[in-house]
């Protein structure tokens, strides 16, 4: 890959001085030709190869990729680019969802927009909203309302409730009108006057307004469209409603759409210790008749200034004894257990994905059963780990090429003998 230094020389002798590239100019000029700049589209490349890079999209892409960027450059600043055609199919684990994979060139956008923007999300942001965000996440999210109950308690001293709420069919019930204009009120507000500005506006109301299922093609199995249900598919929406789930601006532009919602609990409802993971929120308190009078009120600030429905099944209140299921934990006094969802993931991943023994996959599952390790080893998980580190039927066949530590079963290893490095793919 060029480096940026030399993708803007290519640029400067492709295109000669049909782009400035002076700051001062810039900044202060009247009339400029342009918005964003050669280096700016290659910097959103470059972050969205760096987790697309082995996908088919994306190697295609390369193939001659400055050209294209120069194109897709060229036609942002010209407003001409459109949107392309997306790539649909239903996840089954751990529930059906459907998912849409936009064309990489749209990622790039995506990633492009995100890069302007995020810093003043930040600032809009409470710090207990933990999804997208640099920093924070699922383990963060449960280590944090961990604390928070010990906290709220005075180490579990003090009698205290939680509450937790979740949204019904988030992603399908956000109004696209009302997230546009909040966003481009964000922009408008924080962002500073410069080239970028309008041009900014434009692509976050593009990209927020667009219907993808318009102009997409669906992959995989169809029939489990069939299972779906009805009202979790873009297919089936309201052409005013729904986010695309799996694009990186669906996931912020949500996050921000809940921003409202958070600072309502906090600041006007006073709720001290709060957390919310998308659409899942966590409150707790030492006063019981607060937490029960509060909820109607979340419930109708929700359905009059987002126009979302909190679930009727999912408002749960109950002591803190009993512990607490938020995002990718259960929290109780002075332990945290990890949810089956995520061990259930981890041996569905063994079962479906890992059959064939070849180099490949031998890679792939280092990566993946790693990953959960690092994640399960933050709870209370030693007989989980070692239950399933010992299941023959699960890794059984990769016992030749795999090392295993018995110690406390937190890592696998390549095995350093002649039998793995035999293994072809």
């Amino acid at each position: 890959m060029f480096s940026s230094f030399l993708f803007l020389t290519y640029v400067l002798l492709y295109n000669n001085e049909k782009y400035m590239f002076d700051n001062d100019i810039n900044e202060k000029g009247k009339n400029l030709p342009y918005s964003f700049t050669y280096d700016e589209i290659l910097k959103a490349y470059e972050d969205c190869m760096s987790n697309k890079r082995n996908t088919a999209n994306a190697i295609k892409f390369s193939v001659d990729y400055i050209t294209k960027l120069i194109a897709l450059c060229d036609e942002i600043n010209n407003g001409t680019y459109e949107i392309g055609s997306s790539i649909t199919f239903i996840v089954k684990f751990p529930v059906l969802r459907e998912v849409f994979a936009a064309d990489f060139r749209d990622r790039i956008v995506h990633h492009l927009v995100i890069n302007e923007l995020m810093q003043y999300f930040e600032q809009e942001f409470i710090d207990e909203s933990f999804s997208c965000r640099k920093g924070k996440g699922v383990l963060y999210g449960v280590n944090t309302m961990y604390e928070k109950v010990r906290e709220c308690t005075e180490n579990y001293t003090k009698d205290a409730w939680i509450v937790k709420l979740d949204i019904k069919s988030f992603f399908m019930s956000i109004d696209k009108q009302l997230l546009a204009n909040m966003v481009d009120d964000m922009i408008v507000r924080l962002y500073p006057e410069n080239r970028k500005k309008q041009k900014l506006r434009d692509l976050c109301k593009q990209i927020i307004l667009h219907q993808p299922q318009l102009n997409c093609t669906r992959r995989g199995d169809l029939s489990l469209w069939e299972k779906l249900p009805f009202h979790k598919s873009l297919f089936h929406t309201d052409s005013a409603k729904g986010l695309a789930i799996g694009n990186l601006t669906s996931q912020i532009f949500a996050n921000y759409y809940m921003n409202l919602l958070d600072h309502y609990i906090k600041d006007e409802l006073g709720f001290k210790y709060y957390g919310r993971y998308v659409d899942d929120l966590c409150i707790i308190s030492t006063d019981r008749e607060k937490l029960i009078n509060a909820i109607p009120l979340i419930v109708k600030f929700a359905e009059e200034k987002l126009l979302l429905k909190v679930h009727p099944n999912k408002r749960y209140m109950q002591y803190y004894k009993n512990g607490v299921k938020f995002i990718g934990g259960v929290l109780k006094c002075n332990r945290k257990f990890v949810i089956n969802r995520t061990v259930g993931s981890l041996i569905f991943k063994l079962k479906s994905k890992f059959g064939v023994v070849n180099e490949k996959n031998l890679m792939d599952l280092l990566r993946t059963v790693n990953s959960y390790l690092g994640f399960i080893g933050q709870f209370d998980s030693y007989n989980i780990r070692k239950r399933i580190l010992s299941n023959k039927e699960l890794i059984g066949q990769w016992l030749p090429y795999i090392d295993v530590n018995e110690n406390d079963y937190r890592k696998i290893t390549l095995k350093n003998n002649p039998e793995s490095k035999r293994i072809k793919i």
